[in-house]
């Protein structure tokens, strides 16, 4: 149910930006499937993690780096995606 109303919501409103908490690796791999207008950008690959979806038409990515959590045992990580729109420079920030 969660991956349907994901895709919809994605078709329907189409969001420029879209920040995940605690995907799966197969939950990741469905959106990325199901929303190819959309560029996504995991915090990580394995277990649960983050994720940022950025709308290729509307914002351009420049680059993205992960910082690990230092003594987290749970994984944890914060996501930096660089994006540009409208002219303007973004540091998105996903934990």
């Amino acid at each position: 149910m969660f991956n349907t109303v994901i895709i919809l919501f994605g078709d329907r409103e189409k969001p420029d930006v879209v920040f995940f908490q605690e995907l799966v690796p197969e939950t990741f791999s469905y959106i990325e499937d199901k929303l190819p207008e959309y560029m996504c950008i995991a915090g990580n690959t394995a277990d649960y993690f983050t994720a940022t979806l950025l709308r290729k038409f509307t914002v351009y990515y420049d680059s993205h780096k992960i910082i690990q959590h230092a003594g987290s045992q749970m994984l944890r990580n914060l996501l930096i995606v660089e994006v540009m729109t409208t002219g303007v420079i973004f540091h998105l920030l996903c934990m």
